[in-house]
């Protein structure tokens, strides 16, 4: 059987974010693959709500959500979040966090981190979120200047397959 971590890279989870607008405010929710666990955190810039499953409490979860095989479950889990079809609602110690829509959901209770805890993941995904900014910006940069070449004036001592 694959580790968890081979199962969540696999179904493309391990780095997910995603920014969500409640009722309640204003959430970041994310995931993260760590040895032999996955998460499922959501901050609202202050407080973190965590759920971590290893190989059995993601066993667990497929089979309440009556799914056969962890590809599947990730590829619900995945379409869900990317089209931001996720919903938080709770307060206080405990989140409800909610991933698609109609019959197809997948529910997940978050519970309050520690202090130490919620610095770790406040930090991880402040650091994410800024190499992803970083490698965005680099990416950008490269096709704005692919774009520019490209709108350069033609001289006329260029051939004409040659000239841009």
């Amino acid at each position: 059987m694959s580790s968890v971590a081979d199962l969540v890279q696999d179904g493309r989870c391990a780095q997910l974010q995603q920014v969500v607008d409640c009722p309640t405010g204003r959430f970041v929710c994310f995931t993260r693959s760590a040895g032999a666990a996955w998460s499922l955190s959501v901050t609202d810039g202050v407080d973190v709500w965590t759920w971590q499953a290893g190989q059995a409490e993601l066993d667990a979860h497929r089979d309440v959500a009556e799914l056969s095989s962890f590809e599947a479950y990730f590829s619900r889990f995945r379409t869900a979040f990317l089209a931001g079809e996720v919903s938080i609602s709770g307060t206080g110690h405990r989140l409800q966090c909610t991933l698609g829509k109609g019959s197809s959901t997948l529910t997940y209770n978050l519970y309050e981190a520690t202090a130490s805890e919620r610095r770790e993941e406040l930090k991880h995904v402040l650091f994410r979120l800024a190499d992803k900014v970083v490698e965005l910006d680099q990416k950008l940069a490269v096709l704005w200047a692919e774009e520019n070449i490209y709108r350069l004036p033609c001289s006329t001592s260029h051939s004409p397959t040659t000239c841009c």
